[in-house]
């Protein structure tokens, strides 16, 4: 592990809260040893609020959200056909790290997310 983060250009998670503020030592050793490094963190419903510690799928947020109302029945509705949450969030990470590698070009300095 340590070989590669001394050569990784971003670190992406996306674990619990809890797990991530004990990780927090551990990225900061990462840090240490590859200071340019940008970390991407993950979450469902994001870093504060009540649902923080609340696991997040794909299926949960369609239903949440009432985007499986609009497909399906009255009766029954019906999964979207694609993981549409999956695929929005995968590109909201990848455009937040493609801001993170341009600042670190402008700077030299990595992003904490």
């Amino acid at each position: 592990m340590v070989t590669t983060v001394k050569h990784a250009d971003v670190f992406i998670q996306n674990l619990m809260l809890g797990v991530i503020e004990r990780l927090v030592a551990y990225f900061q050793k990462m840090r240490r040893l590859n200071p340019p490094l940008i970390r991407c963190d993950i979450g469902g419903y994001g870093s504060t609020g009540k649902f923080v510690n609340v696991e997040a799928y794909d299926l949960l947020i369609q239903a949440e959200t009432g985007l499986s109302s609009i497909t399906g029945t009255e009766l029954k509705p019906g999964r979207v056909g694609v993981s549409a949450w999956d695929i929005a969030t995968g590109m909201t990470a990848y455009h937040s790290i493609l801001q993170a590698l341009y600042a670190r070009f402008k700077t030299n300095q990595g992003r904490p997310n």
